[in-house]
């Protein structure tokens, strides 16, 4: 099982990024947790689409790297939202992003690793970076495919497209931090109990 905490993290990310995302396109949209699983690096990318919209991210001061992936169910609403349109994309698009989307996306991804930073300060600080962008899941070969992976799936929903968003942490991180975790889970039963005590 995944600490509380981490549970905790993620719906504050999921939350904030809903809010963040609707100011940022100017449009009403839904954002869902729709799974927390932990994967092999392989498995991630074989669930992944092709072509898709995948980041590198780096996770200083940790070593390894994160992965983020927009589907193309997403990606391409998002960009006609940033273009001046309604996100309405009836006909799906298979295609890589071409060089002028991918600085579109840029701004976008600045905005989700911002609510990614905020969402772990209360355990950790982490600056979350972009380290390479990819349209092909098996070309982001920079890590060991037997590596494991909090692989968290998260729905968004702009006007009347559904698309995925989905990010990989190293489960090793997620160990290291354990502790800090069960520190933070000490301390708020501790804090719980005083708050009692006044009460009575």
């Amino acid at each position: 099982p995944f600490p509380e905490q981490l549970w905790t993290n993620i719906r504050n990310f999921v939350r904030n990024l809903a809010s963040s995302l609707s100011a940022y396109l100017r449009t009403y949209l839904s954002v869902s947790l729709v799974s927390v699983e932990q994967l092999s690096y392989a498995e991630f990318l074989d669930g992944l689409a092709s072509p898709t919209f995948l980041v590198c991210l780096g996770l200083h001061p940790y070593e390894g790297n994160a992965v983020l992936e927009l589907n193309p169910n997403l990606t391409f609403p998002i960009l006609e939202c940033l273009l001046g349109g309604k996100g309405r994309n009836a006909n799906a698009l298979n295609r890589e992003i071409t060089d002028i989307e991918r600085s579109l996306m840029e701004g976008l991804l600045h905005i989700i690793l911002k609510d990614l930073q905020q969402a772990w300060a209360t355990i950790t600080t982490i600056d979350f970076s972009v380290e390479t962008m990819e349209t092909e899941p098996q070309l982001l070969q920079v890590l060991d495919p037997g590596e494991a992976f909090v692989a968290t799936g998260i729905e968004v929903r702009i006007a009347g497209a559904i698309g995925m968003m989905n990010l990989a942490i190293p489960s090793l991180i997620i160990k290291m931090m354990r502790s800090k975790f069960d520190h933070q889970g000490g301390r708020r039963v501790r804090s719980s109990e005083v708050d009692q005590a006044r009460m009575m």
